[in-house]
């Protein structure tokens, strides 16, 4: 059975020597470099109507008729495209309506 007490010992003497080391100066620095780049490009925009996900979208935007609807549609859609039009209406928030009638018809 390991001493957890030693276990957290060790890691701090590890940590403190790393810490005081040049790779460890460079690490951080690296570190620093990401997580500025991260916050840069890190969107925090809030989009009025429009989910993360179509999950997400799906959960809180329909009824539970229209999200039996929804799931019929895509039971019985004819083609990964529509399933994929479906898709992204239920993700703006829309309520898909009947598939469009095949080219032609």
């Amino acid at each position: 059975m390991l001493d957890y007490e030693k276990v957290r010992e060790a890691e701090r003497d590890q940590a403190q020597r790393l810490s005081k080391s040049a790779a460890g100066a460079a690490l951080e620095g690296d570190v620093r470099v990401e997580a500025r780049l991260a916050a840069q490009t890190t969107e925090k925009t809030f989009v009025p109507g429009e989910a993360q996900t179509a999950e997400e979208a799906f959960k809180i935007s329909f009824t539970p008729e229209q999200k039996a609807q929804i799931r019929e549609m895509v039971a019985n859609a004819s083609s990964p495209a529509e399933i994929e039009r479906i898709e992204s209406m239920v993700k703006r928030g829309i309520f898909p309506n009947a598939p469009p009638p095949p080219p032609g018809a």
